[in-house]
């Protein structure tokens, strides 16, 4: 059970607020601390909180780590889309990461999104296959799932779903589910 006080509210606050230098910590024990590392707040908490925790600090490097490997898997994997006129939008994490965080690897991802016409997803995967991604043995995707199995590079291990909809059939009735055409109108 997280502990009962208001420091992780008030982090996410000020950090929220676009206020996030440094202020004074509040006096954290070592369970919260342990738990702003959990909780994936290491990063945000070193940023907004003056503290010295060696592993916030190592939690923030990881974080630094993985989102350089994805944001370097991302501007190949829509190199490969753009070089085979295949229209891609960036889906979650990514596309938000340097637009609305102080730091882009504030934003935990564990994998990149991305949302291509249905009638271009399997040549993407194939392309994809080209350059080095593979099914992971231990993938399964329901039919009429909302992306196609994912996919990984075995060398830097990042994950990609290419998803066809934005919403898992089942979620709402495909009849009145917005088509993504219109999506595709709006794509540079």
């Amino acid at each position: 059970m997280p502990p009962q006080s208001n420091y992780v509210l008030d982090l996410i606050r000020r950090y929220g607020s676009g206020n996030a230098g440094p202020i004074s910590p509040p006096s954290l024990n070592r369970r919260e601390i342990e738990h702003l590392y959990n909780a994936g707040l290491a990063s945000m908490a070193l940023l907004t909180f003056e503290l010295s925790s060696s592993e916030l600090k190592s939690a923030d490097l990881t974080a630094r780590v993985i989102y350089g490997q994805l944001r370097s898997a991302t501007i190949e994997i829509l190199g490969i889309a753009s070089q085979h006129n295949i229209p891609v939008v960036l889906l979650k994490g990514m596309s938000v990461a340097e637009d609305l965080y102080a730091e882009p690897h504030h934003r935990l991802m564990g994998d990149i999104d991305i949302l291509v016409p249905v009638e271009q997803s399997q040549n993407q995967c194939r392309l994809l296959t080209d350059s080095g991604y593979r099914t992971p043995d231990d993938t399964a995707t329901p039919d009429q799932h909302h992306h196609l199995p994912a996919l990984c590079h075995p060398d830097s291990d990042v994950y990609l779903e290419v998803h066809t909809s934005l919403l898992q059939s089942t979620v709402i009735d495909r009849e009145r589910l917005k088509e993504t055409s219109s999506i595709w109108a709006n794509v540079e």
